[in-house]
C-alpha cells in the first residue's frame, strides 16, 4: 500500500517510468534496483536513507505488456533461425587445418624449393640492414653461404649476417632472424628485389 504523497509514492512514479526505459531498450529488468531506485530518489528531493528505507518495505511488480506479434496475412512471422554447427566439429577443424599447414611448411624447406625448381641455385641474395648492404647466396645443395660461413637455412645466415653489423661480442649468439623474410633476391623478370619467403608462398600453393 502506498500513502500519497508519500517516498513510496514519488519514488513508485519514477522509478516506474524508469524501469520501462530500460526494459524497452534492453529487454529486461535489472537485476539490482537498489542503485537505481536510490538513483531515482534523489532525482525527487529523497535522501538515501529514506531511499533505502522505502526500499525494504517495497513490494515490488513489474508488468508491461508483451508487444503484439506482428501478423501478415494471417499467418504469424516467425523468425528463421540457422543452426551453428557444433562446437567440437569447429574445433576439430580448425585442428585438422592446423596440422595441414604446419605439415605443408614443414616441406617448405630449400633444398625441397631447389628440388622443385622454385629456387635456381645459385641464388644470390641481399640486404639492407642498418645502411649496410649484405649479401648471400644459395647453393645447389640448398646450403646459404655468406661470406666464409655457410649455414643450413636462410634464418641462420640471417642471423650471422645481422651479428656482423651489430658487432656484438663474440660469445654472443646470433640475434633470431625470420630468414624468408630478411632476404631478398633479384627477379630476373622485372628486375625488382623480392622477398624469397614469395617462392615458399608459391611452393606451397602448388603442393594444395
Amino acid at each position: 500500500m502506498r500513502y500519497k504523497d508519500s517516498v513510496e509514492d514519488r519514488v513508485h512514479h519514477l522509478l516506474s517510468s524508469r524501469l520501462q526505459s530500460i526494459y524497452q531498450l534492453f529487454g529486461q529488468i535489472p537485476d539490482v534496483l537498489e542503485d537505481v531506485w536510490i538513483d531515482v530518489a534523489l532525482g525527487s528531493g529523497v535522501t538515501p536513507s529514506e531511499a533505502r528505507a522505502s526500499l525494504k518495505r517495497a513490494k515490488i511488480t513489474i508488468d508491461f505488456p508483451l508487444p503484439k506479434v506482428l501478423e501478415l496475412s494471417g499467418a504469424p512471422i516467425v523468425p528463421t533461425v540457422t543452426a551453428k554447427p557444433a562446437a567440437s566439429a569447429t574445433r576439430r577443424e580448425a585442428g585438422k587445418k592446423a596440422r595441414e599447414t604446419m605439415t605443408a611448411m614443414a616441406e617448405a624447406t630449400l633444398p625441397n624449393l631447389v628440388a622443385a625448381g622454385f629456387v635456381k641455385p645459385p641464388l644470390e641474395l641481399e640486404r639492407t640492414y642498418k645502411g649496410v648492404r649484405l649479401t648471400a647466396s644459395i647453393q645447389p645443395n640448398g646450403i646459404v653461404s655468406f661470406g666464409s660461413r655457410t649455414s643450413l637455412t636462410l634464418s641462420a645466415a640471417g642471423g650471422i649476417a645481422r651479428k656482423s653489423v651489430l658487432g656484438t661480442s663474440p660469445q654472443d649468439p646470433p640475434p633470431a632472424t625470420n630468414g624468408w623474410i630478411f632476404w631478398q633476391f633479384r627477379d630476373s623478370k622485372t628486375g625488382k628485389l623480392r622477398e624469397i619467403d614469395s617462392l615458399r608462398q608459391e611452393f606451397l600453393a602448388s603442393t594444395k
